[in-house]
């Protein structure tokens, strides 16, 4: 930290480190000034993780809803269902055949 501070120059008025304006550096300030700064890059790269593991999380999430879609799609592209009306006509026709095969099986 030492060897930092001794390299700490002002530079055009301005902090070598937060670049605000400035005119002059006290060598205890600097210290503290330094500490201060990092600690808040410290905080910022901790909220950005958080951020980063938040987003990877929505991407798991979102590529597993992607590949439901997918396969819905799929699904609805093979029985050539295009919209509501015939994603419902299918539907009851396949509960009507379900009920048919039920009372064949309970009567054989």
């Amino acid at each position: 930290m030492r060897n930092l501070q001794k390299n700490l120059v002002l530079k055009d008025g301005k902090c070598p480190v937060c670049d605000s304006s400035v005119d002059h550096l006290k060598p205890l300030f600097q210290k503290k000034h330094i500490e201060n700064e990092i600690e808040g890059i410290k905080k910022k790269v901790t909220e950005l993780e958080n951020d980063k593991d938040e987003l990877e999380q929505n991407t798991v999430k979102l590529s597993r809803e992607l590949e439901k879609a997918k396969r819905a799609e799929t699904i609805l592209s093979t029985h050539k269902i295009k919209n509501e009306l015939q994603l419902e006509k299918n539907y009851c026709r396949n509960q009507d055949e379900s009920k048919a095969n039920a009372k064949n099986t309970t009567h054989s």
